[in-house]
């Protein structure tokens, strides 16, 4: 949660087994990777995968705030 603050980013995440490629990124010692994005992970890559309008209309304000934050750090 304090990552999803420090971000301005909704203050919900869980740990998920999900198909991510995040294990095959070179990341420095100690980095938190994350991932972020509309619909629910439960969903994703199954057949029944749906993102409603509104979610993918609000993640673009995510992205646009996540964005700002990580260049001006």
């Amino acid at each position: 949660r304090l990552i999803c603050a420090s971000l301005l980013l909704p203050a919900c995440w869980m740990w998920v087994g999900a198909g991510a490629d995040i294990p095959y990124f070179n990341l420095e010692p100690g980095a938190t990777p994350f991932l972020i994005g509309p619909g629910s992970i439960l969903d994703a890559h199954s057949d029944h995968e749906k993102v409603d309008i509104a979610e993918l209309k609000s993640a673009v304000d995510i992205y646009v705030g996540l964005a700002t934050k990580l260049l001006s750090q």
